[in-house]
């Protein structure tokens, strides 16, 4: 994961806006496997289940405040990865207060 959130953090500083979705993706995927992981512990199969799933789940996991950020985080994410006609990229210090949530959530050194 913090490799992840690393290479985001690294195109998230690259001037060019284009990358502002890859890294916003990358940290998507990082947010994920942390997901994953939690939901592991609850319920073997739970992996394997949808994220909306996991993310409904979580609460029991981590509880109610933890997976209310990740469920925001993951939400706030996935519409950032998503390319829409006539919407602006996502703004770079949106992109970076979302990844310092997830290296929050995570657990991961800041990279």
């Amino acid at each position: 994961m913090n490799d992840l959130l690393n290479q985001a953090a690294r195109l998230l500083d690259l001037v060019d806006q284009r990358w502002a979705r890859g890294s916003a993706l990358l940290a998507r995927i990082a947010l994920e496997d942390w997901i994953r992981e939690q939901s592991a512990t609850l319920d073997a199969d739970l992996p394997q289940a949808t994220m909306r799933s996991q993310l409904l789940c979580l609460p029991q996991v981590v509880g109610a405040e933890l997976a209310a950020r990740a469920t925001f985080a993951w939400s706030e994410l996935s519409a950032a990865c998503h390319h829409h006609a006539y919407e602006l990229s996502p703004a770079s210090a949106h992109l970076t207060a979302l990844l310092a949530e997830v290296t929050a959530l995570t657990g991961s050194r800041p990279p």
